[in-house]
């Protein structure tokens, strides 16, 4: 049985430890999914999955790394395949919320089967939330050490766009 290596998030924007995980678990197994989403429980999301799978490709990660909308993953997703959801973790706080996540992928899914990787030391204060606030400060120098300097500028361009409307 055929065994897929997801990674799945909102990753909004991804930053250089998503990035990091996905390559660390590409050499790993083989092979590793990343799967961009939208989660209705996060406010904040400033791109939609097909924008966040565009700027993983500013990322270089191997032909071993395969980035797709969750809408394509639940296409091409065969059945008959064991699929093992790959998490990264941060700290205590990641370990509490993936319980969660462990839970809804059963319920919803049928996921039974987890890899956790633990954050590199480098990449521990990276998220998502703190480049988000970074682009609406337009602080680059700070912005281009969590994320790819192409997916930097598009942040400051929609942290623009979302200053004018309110």
């Amino acid at each position: 049985m055929e065994t897929i290596y997801a990674y799945p998030g909102t990753f909004c924007p991804p930053h250089r430890g998503h990035a990091n995980i996905a390559k660390r678990m590409a050499q790993i197994a083989g092979k590793v999914t990343v799967v961009c989403s939208v989660n209705d429980g996060k406010k904040d999301q400033w791109f939609t999955p097909d924008e966040c799978k565009e700027m993983w490709k500013t990322y270089e990660l191997g032909e071993n790394v395969e980035i797709m909308t969750f809408a394509e993953f639940m296409a091409t997703r065969a059945a008959g395949k064991t699929i093992v959801m790959v998490r990264g973790i941060r700290n205590e706080d990641d370990l509490a919320f993936e319980k969660k996540v462990l839970e809804q992928n059963r319920r919803d899914y049928g996921i039974e089967n987890y890899h956790y990787l633990v954050a590199d030391d480098k990449y521990v204060e990276f998220s998502s939330t703190k480049a988000r606030k970074m682009a609406m400060e337009e602080n680059l120098a700070e912005l281009t050490k969590i994320v790819h300097p192409k997916i930097a500028k598009i942040m400051v361009e929609k942290a623009r766009e979302i200053k004018k409307r309110n």
